[in-house]
């Protein structure tokens, strides 16, 4: 059984909000990280971050509020950070990795999971 559009609405309507303010929230951390760079590429619905002097890699930031169960409210907040390099030539994606990843961040805060996410693209390029 499937929830009711009626229901629906309030919740797709809150994700979006989530997501919206996530995104502002993305974007002020980056900015408070000299050389991290915050945009959201034409056509794409992701966040990406990138380090000024890397002009191959970047980082695509999801996160967004999940359900804990059918039926229950959206309570948890699932994140990913993933990392593509493309190849000084044709070919495939020089590196694929995924520096951060969680099913539940344990906070609802977007600019608590932002300031994670800035985190977790710090340590990777340090590591």
């Amino acid at each position: 059984m499937s929830p009711s559009p009626q229901t629906d609405d309030p919740i797709r309507r809150q994700m979006r909000d989530w997501e919206g303010d996530f995104a502002t929230a993305l974007s002020d951390a980056a900015s408070a990280v000299p050389g991290l760079l915050f945009r959201i590429p034409p056509g794409q619905s992701l966040p990406s971050l990138r380090w000024e002097d890397d002009a191959r890699g970047a980082y695509w930031a999801s996160a967004g509020l999940v359900r804990t169960g059918f039926g229950e409210s959206l309570s948890q907040v699932s994140a990913r950070l993933r990392y593509l390099r493309e190849p000084a030539d044709d070919g495939p994606f020089e590196r694929d990795e995924q520096p951060w990843q969680t099913l539940n961040v344990g906070t609802c805060d977007p600019g608590l999971v932002a300031a994670l996410m800035v985190a977790a693209a710090q340590y990777h390029r340090a590591s």
